[in-house]
């Protein structure tokens, strides 16, 4: 079955001339490699692409983080235009290879400069746990997890090494989906939300956050330090509502501005 589905896509491809297949995806058109053409829902995190559209403006620079088949990152390339910038950030090797051909399929914006690395708060070699699965987005640092994975060494910096060695000063907006690595995440870009004040698309992920020897707590508490309102829903979550969420959700972060 899976050799005639495999067949089919090849066909789709061809016929598509190489452009992929067009999907609107809460609004934006975006082309896909035929197997993945049905990956995402039509309205796929709708809140989260209307954070995009009200805070990524033309010329603005976005960083991606576990950029997956890069979704967002096509999309914040279509808003900050021919003078923006996004960097993309995607450590699973078979991952990565499918980014890059979607990001090709959909070139023509702001440039979207791929990254076949993970993004935490250490600089070096470091093990990343791998779903069997192709394009899977179970795959991340966390080594305890529900399901079978293999581990592979794989590089690793933090965002703020990344934007000092490359002299990034005005990122504009960060989206960090690290399945359960989070607060490293968070405490590898302090400099950058401290100094830069981007705008943050979080996705909290509780089990996967404890399994990695932390807690909700410790990420509100950390945010709350670095003076950043957390919203959910568009509404502005305390300690307590933040902690009480037991399901994946996503949170919209907001630099106070005094």
């Amino acid at each position: 079955m899976e050799k005639i589905k495999s067949l089919i896509y090849s066909f789709i491809d061809l016929l598509s001339l190489g452009k992929g297949v067009k999907r609107n995806i809460s609004g934006f058109n975006i082309y896909f490699p035929a197997r993945w053409s049905r990956y995402f829902e039509s309205n796929y995190e709708d809140e989260n692409i209307a954070f995009l559209k009200e805070h990524v403006k033309a010329g603005h620079m976005v960083f991606d983080i576990g950029a997956h088949l890069g979704l967002m990152s096509v999309i914040s390339s279509q808003l900050s235009g021919p003078e923006g910038k996004v960097y993309a950030f995607e450590p699973s090797p078979s991952t990565f290879d499918l980014l890059k051909k979607v990001l090709a399929l959909n070139s023509g914006y702001s440039p979207v400069v791929p990254e076949q690395m993970a993004i935490s708060n250490t600089i070096g070699n470091i093990r990343f746990y791998l779903s069997s699965d192709l394009g899977s987005n179970s795959n991340s640092l966390v080594e305890k997890h529900p399901l079978n994975r293999s581990a592979v060494e794989i590089k690793c910096t933090t965002l703020d090494a990344y934007a000092e060695k490359n002299h990034l000063t005005a990122i504009a907006l960060i989206k960090i989906d690290a399945e359960g690595s989070e607060l490293q995440v968070l405490q590898g870009a302090e400099k950058v939300l401290r100094t830069q004040r981007p705008k943050v698309i979080l996705a909290i992920h509780p089990r996967l956050i404890r399994n990695n020897n932390n807690q909700p707590r410790d990420i509100f508490s950390f945010l709350t330090s670095l003076n950043y309102t957390v919203q959910y829903k568009k509404k502005e979550l305390d300690e307590s509502a933040f902690c009480s969420i037991e399901d994946f959700f996503d949170v919209h972060l907001l630099p106070k501005t005094a």
